[in-house]
């Protein structure tokens, strides 16, 4: 959702050969949404969507360093618990769509800006 990364979400895409050939997803804190109750029907809705409509075999997670569904970098005590608390959000994300859908591939990465607003995508296994 964060319009800071819709363009390295689209050269991210691209350097993944998926150019073109993705539906996406953007709503805050995407990992956040499969594990939250209020949310997370919606959240299964759109893989199934994908996969139902356009055959969709992989799922990337992308969480983001600041991420205001979280609150931003303010409400963590430091970047370690920052990161902390995405790596286990994502990991319970994977977990769910995983048991929801047999076959799909997660991928899951950390969008981390620096002080310039330059991201680099760092891949989580």
């Amino acid at each position: 959702m964060d319009f800071r990364f819709h363009k390295d979400i689209a050269n991210f895409a691209k350097e993944q050969d998926l150019e073109g050939q993705y539906d996406l997803y953007s709503i805050a804190g995407t990992q956040k949404t499969f594990l939250d109750e209020a949310t997370h029907a919606t959240a299964i809705k759109q893989v199934e969507l994908s996969q139902k409509l356009h055959q969709m075999t992989d799922v990337y997670l992308i969480a983001h360093w600041d991420c205001g569904a979280y609150g931003g970098s303010k409400a963590f005590e430091s970047d370690q618990s920052q990161r902390n608390k995405y790596l286990e959000d994502l990991q319970q994300a994977k977990k769910i769509i995983e048991e929801h859908f047999n076959g799909i591939k997660v991928h899951k990465y950390l969008a981390i800006l620096d002080e310039e607003e330059n991201i680099r995508f760092e891949k989580i296994d």
